[in-house]
């Protein structure tokens, strides 16, 4: 998902392009950046340079 403007969209078309509500739009972009911290941190962890590869 793009950030929100990145295309286009407003955080109020995101939801009805996606078919999900404002709100769980709301609480995935909230979260997004400590989860990615959280992948950050576990980059050293067995398995993470294979997942990383499939981004490509």
């Amino acid at each position: 998902m793009s950030p929100p403007g990145s295309d286009g969209c407003t955080t109020s078309e995101i939801p009805a392009r996606i078919g999900e509500s404002r709100m769980h739009v709301s609480r995935v972009l909230s979260a997004t950046p400590a989860r990615l911290r959280e992948r950050l941190a576990d980059r050293d962890a067995p398995g993470w340079a294979e997942e990383s590869e499939e981004c490509d």
